[in-house]
């Protein structure tokens, strides 16, 4: 996507000149691509107290939003991906991207409700179900973790990331104590992962359980071991995620 960036660039100047509003919303996008995070913040405060309620604020909101979350101011964050959803409820992104800050904020109830509101937005994102499926499943809500999983792996059979879903299912199915369920969805992780570490990580899971069947008097541990991995795990992973996202990138 390199070379949408420079052509941002070579007209961005022009666009301050001409429209101030939609240059500074383009080159504070092309600031953040660039990682200038300060830099993004300050054209996008521009942009806004130009005009507050043009017509694509509630993206410059979104936006600004975003590059705060990652500075680590989250209450503005929140306040501008709030302001993001009043002027545009369905636009989720932000619906998502807020789901995801009030999880990180120990907000499980909003979080929730903001990935509810994202499926029924587009029912169709494999995102917002993954997501939602990882918090189930960390949160000990195993029926619902299953329900997500099954739901990504029905809409992006093909998706690169699928041998996760059905690691994620083996995990929930796990702790529910359904083990056949458990070892047949990891044995699918196993065949379909492209990492190496992953695939070695569900081969060692389904050592575990195996060896569980044999020794019952130790699953309660186990399953404490892995609740505690989860919820480590989901956080450093979205940690990971809004600090790396840039616009324009391609997963």
């Amino acid at each position: 996507m390199t070379g949408n960036v420079q052509g941002a660039e070579s007209d961005v100047e022009q666009a301050v000149r001409l429209k101030p509003e939609v240059g500074y919303t383009a080159r504070g996008v092309v600031r953040w691509y660039r990682s200038d995070l300060n830099g993004a913040i300050s054209d996008f405060d521009q942009a806004l107290n130009l005009k507050s309620e043009f017509k694509d604020a509630y993206a410059v909101h979104y936006f600004r939003g975003f590059v705060r979350w990652q500075l680590g101011n989250k209450q503005g964050a929140l306040e501008d991906l709030n302001h993001s959803i009043q002027l545009n409820p369905k636009y989720l992104e932000a619906v998502g991207i807020r789901g995801i800050l009030r999880f990180q904020n120990g907000d499980m109830q909003g979080a929730i409700a903001d990935f509810d509101q994202g499926i029924r937005i587009n029912t169709g994102s494999s995102d917002i179900y993954t997501i939602r499926g990882m918090i189930r499943l960390a949160q000990g809500n195993n029926q619902g973790a299953i329900s997500d999983f099954d739901q990504v792996i029905q809409i992006n059979p093909r998706n690169v990331e699928v041998a996760d879903m059905y690691g994620g299912r083996g995990l929930a199915y796990f702790q529910s104590g359904d083990d056949q369920q458990a070892l047949s969805s990891l044995q699918q992780a196993v065949q379909l992962a492209k990492n190496p570490n992953s695939r070695n990580s569900y081969q060692q899971l389904i050592n575990a359980i195996q060896q569980l069947q044999a020794q019952p008097a130790l699953r309660p541990t186990m399953q404490q071991s892995i609740q505690k991995f989860l919820q480590s795990y989901l956080q450093q992973y979205i940690g990971e995620y809004v600090q790396s996202y840039r616009p324009f990138q391609q997963s």
